[in-house]
């Protein structure tokens, strides 16, 4: 037996939103690759498992299993109003927020960054010097076998 109209157009709306939804997570996720490209495939691999999971839990939960074309058109058409609407508005926001956090993650690795990179010194120092020392002593070793 078929749901009632009334419950169709509730899932309907539920698609809207859950459309929606996926779109403002998009939305953010992709300001994330544009701020660093590095972050492209860990960002996709989150929005695509999210979608899973959300998928899941509107045919499952709140349909009740029931997962038809319509539903999946209410998710796409929620997703296309978003970016249509909000979408673009937002870009330039989450952009700032992920240059912010990026900010403050170059700021929390800043004393490492340098003590890194004075050890990259010093070890290069320590390294020829102990070089040196090495071919001074081999030589010596080497001339006392020929010289003696």
């Amino acid at each position: 037996m078929a749901p009632a109209v009334w419950e169709q157009a509730r899932w309907f709306a539920w698609a809207l939103a859950l459309g929606a939804g996926l779109g403002l997570a998009y939305e953010f996720l992709r300001a994330l690759r544009r701020v660093c490209p590095a972050a492209t495939v860990p960002a996709d691999l989150i929005f695509l498992g999210l979608t899973a999971a959300s998928l899941a839990w509107y045919s499952l939960g709140l349909c009740r299993g029931a997962l038809a074309a319509f539903q999946l058109l209410g998710i796409l058409a929620g997703s296309v109003l978003f970016q249509l609407t909000l979408g673009q508005a937002l870009r330039g926001v989450f952009q700032g927020f992920w240059r912010i956090i990026g900010k403050i993650f170059q700021f929390i690795l800043w004393p490492g960054k340098i003590f890194f990179k004075i050890s990259k010194k010093f070890l290069r120092f320590l390294f020829s010097f102990a070089e040196k020392w090495v071919k001074i002593i081999s030589n010596r070793h080497g001339n006392a076998h020929h010289g003696g």
